[in-house]
């Protein structure tokens, strides 16, 4: 399983997002970016886009870690996406308690998400297994994309390395 794959169909799912994955569809809510900086295809479509979104990054961070040099790392970086509303976003203020709104919600997304990864993992989802919550964060940043506001959620998960070389995958 990727974590990509998993996160989309808990946006299909979770109804304040209900992701539609279609090809063309207008209530796309999901996406796999580089960074929270350089996200092109939610920003092509940004006067379309839909609030909330998730956004999952897709570069891969990952160190030696957990019982010895067997295995690895992941940091699975998610972001729940939120535009403020009101209508002086327009003239370009920020208007506190919107964006404090905004932010507010991000959070609570986020900590579903994170509750329904531990609930499924707990209810013997395989697919979970080697995730590690003691090192969860959430925390939101500051507005991106005049007025949406994200709030990232950070969790970790220890998988096996390959500890063999493979030779098949080499010319000799």
């Amino acid at each position: 399983m990727r974590m990509d794959e998993y996160l989309e169909r808990w946006a299909e799912k979770y109804k304040p997002i209900s992701h539609i994955p279609n090809a063309g569809s207008k209530e796309k809510r999901f996406y796999r970016i580089d960074a929270i900086t350089s996200i092109p295809s939610f920003v092509a479509n940004l006067i379309h886009a839909k609030s909330p979104s998730l956004a999952y990054v897709t570069q891969v961070d990952a160190t030696l870690g957990g019982q010895g040099d067997k295995f690895l790392m992941i940091t699975h970086r998610v972001f729940v996406l939120v535009k403020q509303e009101g209508a002086t976003l327009q003239n370009g203020v920020t208007e506190e308690l919107a964006a404090t709104d905004a932010k507010a919600l991000g959070a609570e997304i986020a900590q579903d998400l994170l509750a329904y990864i531990y609930h499924d993992k707990k209810n013997g989802n395989k697919d979970l297994d080697g995730i590690d919550f003691k090192g969860s964060v959430i925390f939101t940043t500051p507005q991106q994309f005049n007025g949406w506001w994200p709030t990232e959620l950070t969790f970790n998960q220890i998988v096996s390395r390959n500890l063999c070389v493979n030779p098949e995958k080499y010319n000799d």
